[in-house]
């Protein structure tokens, strides 16, 4: 959850918007049957 950070810096923010996007992207989502947002979209 970003918005329980404080940010040190522009950098640092970058820098946990890009994990976040990271791990949003790779784990699995109850709304998309369980499966990665790339695994749901080659399922259609």
């Amino acid at each position: 959850m970003l918005d329980a950070h404080l940010f040190r810096s522009l950098a640092h923010v970058r820098q946990l918007v890009d994990e976040w996007l990271d791990y949003n992207t790779q784990r699995p989502h109850q709304t998309l049957n369980f499966m990665t947002p790339l695994e749901f979209k080659q399922a259609d």
